[in-house]
């Protein structure tokens, strides 16, 4: 009988084969990444994770860490902020993406930017005096005040989010996504750490420096790839006037679209059901969120594209059909992910959050139908219709009222749920119809 034995020089590479197959899969990665990079998706889906992710991400961390009762103030916390940031927005990030790639000259971006920033600061004042104003007609509350401390948070967030928007609408994108990528990652950091050590208060100052810190590195990444803001130009009325009324009628549908979203967490605390009820539930609605991300990537990616799309004839119908086919594979992909992890979660980890996973696996399958009202909703959002989405939000809202009403008093969580489920059904498919029904798709 012959032996044979490999050794470390055999000239057949058999000891190599392990790490060459490692370094050809770091080659299709990377070549992977390549091409998402050259077809503009991997910096949108950077910037919009940064953004919106770093929030979720680090309140998933923080559950890790406090408890599910500090958690429900937490989620109570952030569905009011929610409310807050969009009201002084007045619309300006979705308008920062839609009339930034619509205009072309540099100069006229920057005056535009100039004036997105104006409506920020002003929108900004008006939410926070009006904050201060109520805490001071409202009974003591811890909530209240704690609310009343976060206003201040809406002026960092707006103008972080109105210059996301700019990057994206200029087609900017790709000189400041690994920055925010690294100051997110501090953000998240400043979360886990004041919060574990602080509590609500630590977590509070953490959303505060990691806004501020990650808007400044923004706004010095931008700067050397695009003209100054010009502050001292003289305002243009017209157009000022312009983005406030297209900012008003934007700001308004997504106001009443937030209230639809956060209305079953803020039920839940109306009816005072018990914090750590609703930090459960609260932590369910965070899982759902969070796979949502990848639609609201592909919106953002194909908003400008659409604009850009309207005076050609056929390709904006072709450019929506690629989005809808993209939104619902996607929503399709996600709900079946969420509804494995979160059951794999519900088998293996358990504990207090058992139910947050049970809600998580039966809510993922209303992605698909999300994804449909996501990219309908972009298609009148391209066209300027903005009161068909004001007024199909605000009879979603009244859904949803409806149903939390009756349901949270006498199935808690489970009320709040359903009221989620019907609420997402009826947006999807009155924005179908509405945009299946128009004609013309003219300015």
């Amino acid at each position: 009988m012959t032996l044979v034995s490999y050794s470390r020089d055999d000239s057949n590479g058999y000891c190599h084969l392990p790490f060459r197959a490692g370094i050809g899969i770091l080659k299709n990665l990377r070549s992977l990444l390549d091409g998402l990079e050259q077809s503009g998706l991997l910096p949108v889906l950077m910037v919009t994770v940064c953004i919106q992710g770093t929030v979720i991400l680090g309140q998933f961390l923080v559950a890790l860490i406090l408890s599910p009762s500090e958690l429900g103030v937490i989620r109570s916390l952030e569905s009011a902020l929610s409310v807050l940031v969009l009201v002084g927005s007045a619309g300006t990030q979705a308008l920062s993406i839609r009339d930034i790639a619509e205009e072309q000259n540099p100069r006229r971006r920057m005056i535009a930017l100039r004036n997105i920033y104006l409506v920020v600061i002003t929108g900004a004042l008006i939410v926070g005096l009006t904050v201060v104003g109520a805490r001071a007609l409202m009974r003591p509350s811890a909530i209240v005040d704690a609310v009343a401390l976060c206003a201040g948070m809406v002026l960092l967030t707006n103008m972080l989010r109105a210059t996301t928007g700019f990057a994206q609408g200029a087609a900017l994108v790709q000189h400041c996504y690994r920055r925010l990528m690294v100051l997110s990652g501090v953000s998240i950091v400043l979360q886990i750490s004041l919060a574990g050590a602080r509590g609500i208060p630590g977590w509070i100052a953490a959303r505060y420096l990691g806004e501020a810190v990650t808007l400044i590195g923004l706004l010095i990444v931008l700067r050397r790839a695009t003209p100054p803001v010009p502050w001292r130009a003289p305002l243009e009325w017209v157009e000022l006037m312009r983005s406030v009324r297209h900012g008003s009628a934007v700001n308004l549908a997504l106001v009443l679209r937030l209230l639809a979203d956060s209305l079953p967490v803020l039920a839940l605390t109306a009816f005072k059901v018990p914090t750590d009820r609703i930090g459960v539930f609260g932590l369910a609605m965070l899982a759902l969120t969070s796979v949502t991300l990848p639609l609201a990537v592909l919106v953002q990616r194909a908003l400008p594209k659409m604009v850009s799309a309207l005076s050609r004839k056929g390709a904006m119908e072709a450019q929506m059909s690629e989005l809808v086919r993209m939104t619902l594979l996607t929503g399709v992909v996600g709900a079946a992910a969420l509804c494995a992890v979160s059951m794999i979660a519900y088998w293996l980890i358990g504990g207090a959050y058992s139910s947050a996973f049970l809600f998580a696996a039966v809510l993922s399958w209303i992605l698909p139908i999300k994804a449909l009202a996501l990219a309908y909703g972009t298609r009148l959002m391209v066209v300027r219709r903005y009161g068909a989405s004001v007024w199909i939000n605000l009879a979603e809202v009244a859904l949803g009222g409806g149903v939390c009403f009756l349901g949270i008093p006498a199935w808690g969580a489970q009320g709040a749920a359903v009221a989620v489920a019907l609420g997402t059904v009826w947006s999807a498919a009155a924005l179908c119809a509405v945009s299946c029904r128009m004609k013309r798709w003219s300015l």
